[in-house]
Order: C-alpha cells, then structure tokens, then sequence
C-alpha cells in the first residue's frame, strides 16, 4: 500500500501486489512540492512500513525508490517496559470511583513482539475483583484485548523500537474508603497519581507526595513513585466521603497535565475526558429509555 498526504490530509492511498523479487511499483503519482508518501506492506499478517518520504527525487526516468524493512518478529514479551505510568482517581457518584490507567509502554528491540497464539495475550492486565464498566481509549475487547478471569490481555503487538500508549478505565464502588492493589505486568520506571484536592485523603507506603497543581482553576494532588519491577504491585489507600461529583472534565474543555521537572505535557485529560463523556452519554441514554 502506497499513502500520499497533502498535511495532515491522506489524498492518495493505492494498493499492489509484489513481484516474485519483492519489487513492486505504483504508476503515474503525481509530482506535488510538498506531497509526503510512506509505503506498506503486509507479510504474514504483520504490517510493515517504510519511512516517511518529503519531496521525493526522481532519477531520470521519473523514478524513486521507497525501501521497506521486513522487521522480525519475537513472543519475548520480557523486553518491554514502561517508561511511565499514570493513575487518575475521579467520583463519577458519591459511591462510585473511576480510575483511569495509561502505561506509556517501550519496545527497544529490533523485533516485533507478538502474541504466542490466540489465546495467549502479550501482556496480561489484572483488575480488582469489583472492577466493571472497562473502557479503552483505543481498540476493543475481544479484538484487541482478550478478556481474562481477572482482568485482560493485550493482543496488539508491539512495534519494533516504538513507544506505545496503553490507556483504559474502569469504575469501582466506593463506600467512604477503598484500599486498591495495582498489579504491573511489566517493570515501570516511574508514576504518578493523580486526584482532586480538598476531597479525598490518599496514602500509600511506596508513594511520594509531590505537590499540587492548578489546572484549568482545579487543584491537583500529585503522588509519585519509583522504579518497580514485573509482577509487583502498588497499594494504596482512599479515606473520606464525597459530597458530589469532582466535575473534572467538562463539556467543551479539554485538560493536559504537566508531568516532571521537565514540563513533559502529558494529554491524559484529553482520554480521560472522552471515556468520562461516553460515560455521561450512557447514563443518559439509560434515562431516556426509562420513559
């Protein structure tokens, strides 16, 4: 497959097959300045891409060459990590928490990571026993994600030397206090947590307080945390009882938060702001069949 953008806009996208050489050819494009091209090819149900092509150069004959890298592919799922973790506590209800999980994952090898087979997921999520209402801020549950007994796996794969941002939700009771374990299926060298000010009291051994946050007019408590490895986990602990709903995300606003002593802007509130609208949505839709 061949993609033409004009910006940000696709305006071309042709298809062919390969020669028996591995060659293969798209005719008559035209020559536009400015025009971005990439090329991909699928090879036993794995996409591969070549880079991003800016103003082409033709040879003489009006030709130019766009080479595609075949990238291995590996089940070693031990080489992924994930440089950052990110937790955002919400009240959707007075009884009712949303938490929101994003894992910014990295595959540094040189090999596509893999699912085994179809029932055995890449990497493989757990859930509190009274976890419901999973959402994905990308793909589906049985497609991209296989549903498990306690929680769920990842089906994608794992691009070669790629940055991938992994981000669901889900909701749990809340009756005054909650102590939580967050599994990691994978080693994670940093977090942070994230909830309102003024509401909640939050306490966990391996967290650090690190400060408030203005966002928007709102004010964030922050919590961090170090280096963990795979197959450890992260307790903590919610006190106090909510009089009504945070209102984090409001209709036609959406939010980032600054991360690190960077200013690295991370746009969770974005996501985050898109599931707890679909969830509005639902409990309106709900009501109106009510009548």
């Amino acid at each position: 497959m061949l993609t033409g953008y004009d910006g940000m806009e696709i305006v071309i996208q042709e298809t062919t097959l390969t020669n028996e050489d591995g060659s293969f050819a798209f005719q008559n494009l035209e020559n536009i300045a400015g025009r971005v091209y990439q090329a991909g090819v699928i090879v036993d149900g794995m996409q591969h891409t070549s880079e991003v092509v800016h103003n082409p150069e033709l040879d003489s004959s009006g030709n130019f060459e766009l080479s595609i890298e075949i990238k291995k592919t590996s089940t070693d799922s031990s080489v992924l990590y994930a440089e950052r973790m990110h937790v955002f506590f919400d009240f959707l209800a007075e009884d009712v928490i949303q938490i929101v999980e994003m894992y910014v994952i990295q595959n540094p090898s040189d090999a596509i990571v893999v699912p085994k087979d179809n029932s055995t997921p890449i990497l493989s999520f757990k859930l509190p026993a009274d976890a419901q209402n999973l959402q994905f801020e990308q793909g589906l549950l049985g497609q991209d994600y296989l549903p498990l007994e306690d929680g769920f796996g990842v089906m994608s794969s794992f691009g070669a030397n790629s940055s991938i941002q992994l981000l669901y939700a889900y909701e749990l009771p809340y009756s005054k206090s909650l102590d939580l374990e967050l599994f990691l299926p994978l080693p994670v060298n940093a977090s942070i947590f994230m909830l309102p000010s003024n509401q909640i009291k939050f306490s966990s051994e391996q967290l650090a307080f690190s400060g408030e946050r203005d966002i928007q007019g709102m004010q964030i408590q922050t919590y961090s945390g170090e280096a963990m490895q795979a197959e450890s986990s992260i307790n903590v602990n919610l006190t106090g009882k909510i009089k009504q709903s945070t209102q984090m995300a409001q209709e036609g606003n959406t939010y980032s938060i600054a991360i690190g002593a960077a200013g690295l802007v991370l746009a969770l509130g974005v996501a985050f702001y898109s599931l707890r609208k679909r969830k509005i949505n639902n409990l309106e839709d709900e009501e109106i069949s009510d009548f």
